[in-house]
């Protein structure tokens, strides 16, 4: 008995609207006519201010949960690579300037009181991939690219920080982001901010929920485009805020320009009433000496900016 053959025939999907990211509505916010413009900016600084509210109502549980994972002291020697026209390795004057750095909030921010950063990394290579941009692994098994790097040592300095640092997170494993994640994935939107996204045409308006997108949001490599396009910062600046407040005194982060390497972000406010420091090994005659060890009694002194002719001379 032969089986009758069926013909197959496709039959296509239906199609759907697809929705925007939150990034392609920054976008949109960049490349849209002035009214609309303001539209999406009214938008963002709303429901950013909300979501910032939100977690201050939760400080303290989230103080707890980020405290109970900052079990790890640091005992080592780092390198830290800065201009020699600048001549002052220990200066934090940099993280404060603009929208600051990945993990602190610079003098450009209005939304809370800046604070600084020290950031140090764990080889040169790494510290070099940072400081000068260069994508990742570029100087790693790459000998014109270090020699390039060395043709003018004139312009850069590289010191060797020796770190003595009582109360760090590690966000090199994932699984410490899990409590601090479980606080602030209650904070969702309400129905205002859903209706006034969907007029907008964004229908998915959701909140972090899980550890893997917060970690992927605290390392993105572009993490000061709120800052350009909004003037808010980012989840890594907000999220060193918190650790600020928890009395964390060093951020362990994977660098996003070296997959082999890794940096620390000092909180260098929370250095105060503590025995942790952090100190220049090598003997460096172009720096003064006192400004060669940082501590809790006189970090605030390496917020200031310093002559250039004096810290040379």
């Amino acid at each position: 008995m032969s089986r009758k053959k069926h013909s197959s025939q496709f039959i296509p999907r239906p199609q759907h609207k697809k929705i925007p990211s939150i990034d392609e509505l920054l976008n949109q916010y960049f490349e849209s006519e002035d009214g609309e413009n303001k539209k999406l900016q009214d938008f963002f600084k709303a429901y950013y201010g909300f979501l910032q509210k939100s977690r201050e109502e939760k400080l303290e549980e989230i103080v707890d949960a980020l405290s109970a994972v900052a079990d790890t002291a640091i005992t080592a020697s780092y390198t830290r690579i800065v201009q020699l026209k600048y001549g002052d390795p220990l200066s934090v004057v940099g993280s404060l300037a603009g929208p600051g750095g990945r993990f602190n909030i610079g003098n450009g921010m209005g939304h809370t009181k800046p604070f600084a950063c020290l950031y140090v990394a764990n080889d040169f290579h790494t510290a070099f991939c940072e400081c000068y941009h260069y994508p990742p692994g570029y100087m790693r098994g790459n000998v014109d690219a270090l020699k390039m790097a060395l043709q003018k040592p004139s312009d850069f300095m590289t010191v060797q920080l020796g770190l003595n640092i009582e109360k760090c997170i590690d966000l090199r494993n994932k699984d410490n982001l899990r409590g601090f994640t479980q606080v602030i994935s209650d904070i969702k939107p309400t129905d205002e901010f859903k209706l006034w996204a969907k007029d907008l045409g964004y229908f998915s308006l959701r909140t972090i929920q899980t550890h893997g997108e917060l970690y992927r949001t605290l390392l993105d490599p572009d993490f000061v485009k709120n800052y350009y396009s909004l003037d808010m910062p980012s989840n890594s600046q907000w999220f060193g805020y918190y650790c600020l407040m928890a009395g964390i005194q060093g951020i362990i982060f994977p660098s996003v320009r070296d997959k082999q390497g890794y940096n620390i972000a000092v909180l260098v406010d929370n250095l105060k009433d503590t025995e942790s420091s952090i100190k220049i090994e090598a003997d460096t005659p172009v720096v003064p000496d006192d400004r060669k060890v940082m501590n809790g009694d006189n970090f605030e002194f390496f917020k200031i900016k310093i002559p250039t002719k004096k810290i040379l001379n």
